[in-house]
C-alpha cells in the first residue's frame, strides 16, 4: 500500500493498521510459549515503505534513531508534512506578490510608453507640430 498525494500520515496508517488485522501479525515465543504480535512493527516499516513523499522517506530512513517506535515515526512524519504545507503557503504568497509587483511594473511601463507614442502624435496647440504633446511650454 501507498500513502495517496492529499492523504495525511494517520490516515495512511489507519488504512495500514486495518489491512494488518487481516495478517494477523502473530508469532509465539519459542521460550515461553507466549504468542507475540509484531503488528506495530511491521505497521513502522510499510509505513515508511509507502510514503508518498520521497523526501520525507529519505528523511526517515537517514535518521540516527532507526530504533523509534510506531508512534513516534507518526510524529516525525506529521512534522516534516507541517513544515513542508507551511513552506510551501510561505512560498505562494511570495510568489503571489511577486506576480502582483510584475503585473504593476508591466501596467506602469505600458502606460508610460502609450503616453509616450501619444506625445509623439500629438499636435501642439502653440506652433501645430508633431513632436512636443499638445501643451508644451
Amino acid at each position: 500500500m501507498t500513502q495517496d498525494l492529499d492523504e495525511t500520515v494517520r490516515s495512511f496508517g489507519t488504512r495500514l493498521r486495518g489491512q494488518a488485522g487481516v495478517c494477523k501479525f502473530i508469532i509465539q515465543c519459542p521460550g515461553c510459549d507466549r504468542d507475540v504480535n509484531y503488528t506495530d512493527t511491521i505497521l513502522r516499516d510499510m509505513l515508511t515503505r509507502g510514503l508518498s513523499d520521497p523526501e520525507i522517506q529519505l528523511d526517515l530512513l537517514g535518521n540516527r534513531r532507526q530504533d523509534m517506535t510506531l508512534e513516534q515515526v507518526f510524529q516525525f512524519v506529521e512534522a516534516k508534512e507541517s513544515g513542508k504545507r507551511s513552506a510551501s503557503k510561505l512560498f505562494d504568497s511570495q510568489r503571489a506578490q511577486t506576480a502582483s509587483s510584475s503585473y504593476r511594473r508591466n501596467k506602469n511601463t505600458a502606460r508610460l510608453a502609450s503616453k509616450k507614442v501619444e506625445k509623439a502624435e500629438s499636435v501642439c496647440s502653440y506652433c501645430g507640430k508633431k513632436g512636443h504633446g499638445t501643451r508644451a511650454p
